[in-house]
């Protein structure tokens, strides 16, 4: 049973990304995730598909028999989605986009509640095509290197952040 369709997004692909002219695209919806929020309702975090411009990708909002809401917006590339209270987080694969992986660095972003605005955590290390998240008894996990080659140190390992 679907319970959303989640739309399309008109954006503008620069020349050379697929072909020699600019032109405009219809960008998919590309749901990555999904969490339960502490109202009971549904979150989806979305990729952006190409040109996946960094800030057009969003979290909706989901109840079954409504239809999806944005709940947040200014996103470049969610992987995974989780509620810290009443926070929501989300790991961002790549901050320059989908078209960016490896090129520009993942992040951790927080969307306080009674915001629609993420604002980027700062972790003190770096993060590199983050993939996952969890939260338990106040720690958060973040899954990091987990989708490019391996790029040294920063492959394969789980973060755990306090004090959010």
């Amino acid at each position: 049973m679907r319970l959303a369709h989640l739309p399309t997004v008109a954006e503008q692909v620069p020349a050379g990304v697929l072909g020699p002219k600019a032109l405009t695209v219809d960008a998919q919806a590309v749901p990555t995730s999904v969490t339960v929020g502490p109202d009971g309702a549904l979150y989806v975090g979305l990729l952006r598909g190409v040109p996946s411009a960094p800030g057009t990708a969003m979290v909706y909002r989901l109840l079954p028999g409504h239809a999806p809401t944005v709940y947040a917006k200014g996103l470049s590339a969610v992987t995974s989605l989780a509620f810290l209270g009443h926070d929501l987080l989300a790991t961002e694969l790549s901050t320059g986009g989908l078209m960016a992986v490896g090129k520009a660095p993942g992040a951790l972003v927080e969307v306080p509640a009674g915001s629609r605005a993420p604002k980027v955590v700062a972790l003190g290390v770096p993060l590199f095509a983050p993939t996952g998240l969890a939260v338990a008894h106040g720690t958060v996990y973040v899954a990091n290197g987990g989708v490019l080659p391996a790029k040294g140190p920063k492959t394969g390992e789980v973060l755990a952040v306090r004090g959010l």
